[in-house]
């Protein structure tokens, strides 16, 4: 599956209700101006808030064939000894996954759908603009990585709610 950033068009923007993709702490988005898609326009993933000194992690939405995934990561950046054509350093993207709320039904393609979710990341990025960036991606899963399978009943899964963890 191949991914690409593009802009939202106001057509794709007006299909979805971005009042559902607030997390936890309902905290209102960033403004969602870019997302990157796969090639069939039926795996999505874009950020929806950014970490912040008392929030330490960045939280994302993947959507895989219309299943929301929401999870959470510390992204950090380093220099490299690269420069842009602009004179500023080229730098690395580092992500640390926390925590990804993976829906039940999707367990048995996890591998996959994991696959695709790292193939976006490294595609789409942190930053929004990827073609200036030119840095290298890489991805780790914190040491206490929590994959917490939810139920998401077909109701749910074009809406975009952020899921609660099954207990």
């Amino acid at each position: 599956m191949k991914f690409y950033t593009e802009e939202i068009s106001e057509e794709d923007k007006a299909k979805i209700d971005w009042n559902k993709c607030k997390d936890r702490r309902s905290l209102p988005l960033i403004d969602l101006w870019r997302w990157t898609v796969n090639e069939e326009r039926d795996s999505f993933f874009l950020p929806l808030r950014h970490s912040m000194p008392e929030i330490p992690f960045s939280t994302f939405l993947f959507n895989w064939k219309g299943f929301v995934i929401i999870f959470r990561a510390i992204v950090s950046f380093k220099d490299t000894d690269l420069l842009k054509e602009n004179g500023y350093p080229v730098c690395d993207e580092y992500w640390e996954i926390l925590i990804i709320f993976f829906p039940r039904e999707l367990l048995e393609q996890k591998a996959t759908v994991l696959a695709d979710l790292e193939a976006a990341i490294k595609c789409g990025g942190h930053l929004s603009n990827r073609d200036d960036l030119r840095s290298n991606t890489f991805i780790v899963y914190h040491p206490e990585f929590k994959l917490a399978l939810i139920d998401q009943p077909p109701e749910n899964r074009t809406g975009l709610k952020i899921p609660s963890p099954s207990v």
